[in-house]
């Protein structure tokens, strides 16, 4: 998926403008081939029968092109904790090209990343309904330039983990964040800028959060 600045592509509600609505469809899920930490990784959020497994050993993989996207009023939970996201980056290689992306008004999280090394580029996330950014099984991969407004409902600008069966699990997550600024709500609903629980590493650097009614980073857990 392929756009331009000023023709981007749109994956978007097949109800009528003015009528869409966060969670009307699933989302956008990219699987690929990358390391994750956990054997027999599968995409949650849909069927049993459906599923596809994700996650190898190569690294440098390509799960394909998504610049000047914007993916709107999707995420789906198909029953407690598996839901489908926005966007759902799932053992994609460094060889992805993800750039120029905004997910807007998701029902679940606006992007997930579950293990892989890909990178993300220019990232706008807009009133996610859970968390605006969530990575867990070993992301490795870095994000610049990144603005993420959360919606009322929202929970955490970004929730970062590693495996929350194995906090040490390797590869652990580590990605590493440059140039971001998250936005909570204001005065109302109990958004966190951040989360990072479960084992996850990483590196930020120039972060501006502003705005969160809970609290600005909550560390969980001894690993």
């Amino acid at each position: 998926a392929r756009g331009t600045e000023f023709d981007p592509i749109v994956f978007t509600s097949d109800k009528p403008e003015r009528s869409r609505v966060a969670g009307d469809w699933g989302g956008v899920a990219l699987l690929g081939r990358a390391p994750v930490n956990v054997a027999g990784a599968v995409l949650e959020g849909v069927d049993e029968a459906d599923r596809v497994a994700f996650g190898g050993s190569d690294a440098t993989g390509s799960c394909g092109v998504l610049e000047y996207v914007r993916v709107e009023f999707a995420g789906f939970a198909i029953k407690q904790d598996e839901e489908l996201n926005g966007l759902t980056l799932a053992g994609c290689g460094s060889g992805t090209l993800v750039s120029h992306v905004q997910v807007h008004y998701g029902l679940d999280d606006g992007i997930e990343v579950f293990g892989g090394a890909v990178n993300l580029r220019n990232i706008v996330v807009t009133r996610a309904q859970d968390d605006s950014i969530d990575w867990d099984l070993g992301w490795v991969g870095a994000a610049q330039f990144v603005v993420a407004q959360q919606d009322p409902e929202g929970d955490n600008g970004f929730e970062g983990s590693n495996n929350g069966d194995d906090a040490d699990a390797v590869p652990r997550s580590s990605p590493r964040f440059y140039n971001v600024t998250l936005v909570g709500s204001g005065s109302t609903g109990s958004q966190r800028a951040m989360t990072l629980k479960e084992g996850t590493a990483g590196t930020m650097q120039n972060l501006v959060m502003i705005g969160h009614p809970l609290e600005g980073i909550d560390i969980k857990d001894a690993a």
